[in-house]
């Protein structure tokens, strides 16, 4: 709020801004623009808060399921294959999550 007020600042109040400080007018724009609901951080989270959130979600499931095979493993042995089979899924879950990170912090 405090940096929309200052990017929002007229009269003599700017001019000091501007002058003493040495606060570009561009800066000053950006600032006032940047939590608007049509700004460019909105446009990052509509852009990018979606899959994002899909990303979080599977991470959380593949959690679940390493926790519930964990805890069915303390009552009794898994089987050889299911073991097998859950190692793969894990794998598979585990390859997926790091090309879809990998977007996301190129981007950032």
């Amino acid at each position: 709020e405090k940096l929309v007020m200052l990017g929002s600042a007229s009269g003599v109040f700017k001019v000091l801004v501007k002058l003493l400080a040495g606060v570009p007018q561009v800066l000053l724009n950006f600032i006032k623009t940047i939590n608007d609901d049509q700004g460019p951080v909105e446009e990052v989270r509509i852009k990018f808060a979606p899959n994002l959130y899909e990303l979080h979600r599977f991470c959380n499931r593949v959690n679940i399921l390493l926790r519930l095979v964990a805890t069915a493993s303390e009552s009794q042995p898994i089987p050889e294959s299911d073991s097998a089979e859950i190692a793969q899924v894990v794998a598979q879950a585990a390859e997926l999550l790091a090309v879809e990170s990998k977007r996301y912090t190129a981007v950032l």
